[in-house]
């Protein structure tokens, strides 16, 4: 085990770290993500929702709205798009906006899963958008129709990350962004890291680390790219073995 700060990580052959928990500690990240919702870059509870006007939660969910803009431009790029039949479900989808605009932009249809009730009060999407704890369920609810999974800065907060992975049926592809480490990251390294958060990311992956691990879920990768100075990595994937 590797203490940094205040927290305990074991380091595996791929130099990626994985944060050691406690019964506890797990109940206590579920209260908070049932109790909040991340809205434009920031966790918020109820008290803080039913506070804003219309006007400021529009304006949030507007900026929410176009910091999909760059992963909307990677699905043209890996020409995923346009197209008008391909059915998403977005997991850990927060305020919905990516399948808000998936929908109105009539790429397909779009589903939503996310663990806070709080989606109800403010998410256009909310009809299509599941309540579900991804960390204690058997199997996430994917519907039959869907062939993209959309798992956008969620992996790194799981605690079983192979218990979602597994979940996924053969020739369904999965749209991931993650922050990564660099190979050779020291404890100190991390402690000053952009991504660290300790107590929401509880794995840091290298790109061999993550990869590894989609390889042993039985995915194959068909495109990939390191973004915002090769800190995070767009991987496209697909199921083609249990």
């Amino acid at each position: 085990m590797i203490a940094i700060g205040d927290f305990e990580y074991i380091k595996d052959e791929t130099n990626s770290y994985h944060r050691i928990l406690s019964q506890e500690e797990r109940n206590m990240n579920l209260r908070f993500y049932k109790n909040h919702i991340y809205i434009d870059g920031d966790f918020e509870n109820e008290d803080s929702i039913k506070k804003m006007s219309s006007k400021e939660l529009h304006t949030k969910l507007q900026n929410d709205l176009q910091r999909h803009n760059n992963a909307f431009e990677v699905l043209k790029k890996w020409e995923l798009l346009p197209t008008h039949n391909l059915n998403i479900l977005d997991i850990g989808c927060g305020t919905g906006m990516f399948v808000y605009r998936w929908i109105y932009e009539k790429h397909g249809n779009g589903y939503g899963v996310d663990i806070s009730p709080l989606v109800t009060y403010v998410s256009p999407a909310r009809d299509v958008i599941e309540i579900i704890d991804l960390n204690s369920i058997n199997a996430p609810s994917i519907p039959s129709d869907v062939s993209l999974i959309v798992a956008r800065d969620i992996i790194e907060h799981l605690f079983e990350v192979t218990h979602l992975l597994s979940a996924v049926k053969i020739g369904v592809s999965v749209f991931i962004e993650i922050p990564i480490i660099p190979q050779g990251f020291t404890e100190a390294d991390l402690m000053d890291y952009k991504y660290l958060h300790p107590t929401r990311h509880l794995h840091f992956y290298t790109q061999q680390g993550i990869e590894q691990e989609l390889t042993k879920s039985g995915f194959r990768i068909i495109k990939s790219e390191l973004i915002k100075n090769n800190l995070k990595y767009l991987i496209l994937v697909e199921k083609w073995k249990h």
